[in-house]
C-alpha cells in the first residue's frame, strides 16, 4: 500500500482522532471516506451548475426537454416492471 504523509492543523487533528475513536476505524480510512464524499458533493455541485447554465439558454432548455420528453416515452415499451 502506497502512503504518504499530510500535515493538518490542530482543529482537523481532533476531528479525526473524535471520528476514529467513534467509527472504530482508522485515520486512513476516515480519510478515505471523506474524500469519496467530497468527490461525489463537488460532482454534484458541478451538475447543479452546469444545469444552471443549460437553463439560462432557452433554446438549449428546450431542445433538452423535447429530448426528455422522446425517452420518456420508452417507458411503455411493453415490458414488464419488476
Amino acid at each position: 500500500m502506497l502512503t504518504s504523509n499530510v500535515r493538518i492543523d490542530r482543529e482537523s487533528e481532533n476531528i479525526l482522532r473524535e471520528m476514529t475513536e467513534h467509527e472504530h476505524l482508522s485515520r486512513g480510512k476516515i480519510i478515505q471516506k471523506a474524500l469519496i464524499i467530497y468527490r461525489r458533493k463537488c460532482f454534484l455541485d458541478n451538475c447543479v451548475r452546469a444545469y444552471a447554465v443549460l437553463k439560462s439558454d432557452g433554446k438549449t432548455w428546450k431542445d433538452e426537454m423535447s429530448e426528455r420528453e422522446a425517452w420518456d416515452s420508452t417507458v411503455g415499451d411493453g415490458l414488464k416492471k419488476d
